[in-house]
């Protein structure tokens, strides 16, 4: 069981696109940055988006797939479509189509390629921290 957050940015926008496919977004909402949307008084609209694609992601059993798995049935959408299961809805393969052109006029997928680049800086800081700090203070491992 994967999260979705957890998997690749090329993976996660596949499941974006596919939710939003299925879900029809509001694409005049703006991301604006991680610390105005944590301020937000209610849940920010960008993040209400993220939340209904992790449900689709759930809803859509792709928490049990493979990044394999989730690619093909991406290719399969995007050319022939796919069956929501959540509602027993068919979405034609325009609609991904769509869908991936107004991920990108509104800039949510350029948004979501920066943040993803952010995430990775991030990752390759942490670790040597991590280890600098473990040898200051020293690190523990009790005997077995």
């Amino acid at each position: 069981m994967t999260s979705l957050c957890m998997r690749p940015a090329r993976v996660r926008m596949f499941v974006a696109y596919m939710a939003d496919a299925a879900l029809e977004f509001d694409h005049s909402v703006t991301p604006q940055s991680t610390l105005d949307r944590i301020g937000h008084k209610s849940c920010h609209p960008y993040t209400a988006v993220w939340q209904k694609i992790s449900l689709f992601y759930e809803r859509m059993d792709m928490q049990a797939m493979c990044d394999s798995e989730i690619t093909d049935m991406w290719n399969a959408a995007s050319r022939v479509g796919f069956k929501y299961k959540y509602g027993n809805k068919q979405v034609a393969a325009n609609k991904v189509q769509q869908a991936i052109k107004a991920w990108r006029d509104c800039g949510w997928y350029r948004y979501e390629q920066q943040r993803d680049g952010r995430r990775k800086t991030a990752a390759k800081l942490a670790y040597p921290a991590i280890a600098i700090g473990g040898l200051m203070f020293g690190v523990f491992i009790p005997p077995a």
